[in-house]
């Protein structure tokens, strides 16, 4: 009995350090700090997926030397017009910290499946936000949308994601 209470605790324990290092503190239980992804250190695409319907993925790739940081949410603007909306159930964490090479996803809503009240779009302006999701970074970048993009009324983004299938599921 007491030795599988103390291999419980045991593995409660690692369990903890485990999580709390994943969301960004060292194995010492000192919070690390990376500076946020922007324009300048990453390479932002944009991309068809084949499911689900009316939806594209934007996928922003580390190319700078260190690590960097995708909080919350891209936000978006099409052919430089209104913003897209943030899909709020999307928010499984505020932050994808990506090493050099490493990509993080946001799926893309371009319209209500049953909307007809779409308008072609040839690019979307991208910005990232700040550590507390009150300001952005100042200096969005523009990326082609693929060709016979509509954009709806219902355009919405969802928050960044570690994985594709992730991003893809809302």
């Amino acid at each position: 009995m007491i030795h599988r209470t103390c291999t419980a605790a045991a593995l409660a324990a690692a369990t903890v350090a485990l999580t709390a290092t994943a969301a960004g503190a060292s194995p010492d239980g000192s919070v690390t700090k990376t500076d946020a992804c922007m324009p300048a250190n990453t390479t932002v695409t944009v991309q068809n997926v084949e499911r689900p319907i009316n939806h594209l993925v934007l996928s922003v790739t580390n190319r700078g030397e260190s690590p960097c940081t995708a909080y919350y949410y891209p936000r978006l603007r099409f052919d430089g017009s209104v913003p897209a909306s943030v899909v709020g159930d999307s928010s499984p964490q505020a932050a994808v910290t990506l090493a050099r090479g490493e990509t993080a996803y946001a799926a893309i809503v371009t319209s209500a499946a049953d909307d007809p009240r779409v308008t072609p779009a040839s690019t979307v302006e991208v910005t990232f936000v700040d550590t507390d999701n009150s300001n952005d970074d100042g200096y969005p970048t523009t990326v082609a949308l693929p060709d016979g993009t509509e954009i709806g009324p219902a355009a919405a983004v969802t928050y960044w994601e570690s994985d594709l299938s992730s991003a893809l599921g809302f």
